[in-house]
């Protein structure tokens, strides 16, 4: 039987504790949605179907959309923000601290 745990399933390896630069990857997601109205990844999925399939660990850069019209900096913010390598992510002084 397969139970719920901090790590969503039981006889997993624990995962470590979330770092920074996960806040900085909600926060992409949220400058992502604000702006274009919709979610960088699975769109049309649940977040449970998100964890089951994966999305994360296949889509490994966000695409834009062309419409609304959004400046190259902001775009390359929110593309810093959702790297999917977390080492390649900003801390959150280094998001702040941006132009």
């Amino acid at each position: 039987e397969r139970r719920a745990c901090c790590c969503r399933i039981v006889g997993c390896r624990p995962r470590p504790p979330p770092r920074p630069q996960l806040d900085v990857w909600s926060c992409g997601v949220i400058f992502y949605s604000m702006l274009y109205g919709r979610k960088p990844y699975g769109e049309t999925m649940s977040q449970e179907q998100m964890l089951r399939e994966r999305v994360m660990a296949v889509q490994k850069e966000v695409e834009f959309p062309a419409k609304p019209a959004v400046s190259n900096e902001a775009r390359e913010f929110i593309r810093r923000c959702l790297a999917w390598n977390q080492d390649q992510r900003p801390d959150v002084e280094a998001a702040a601290a941006h132009p």
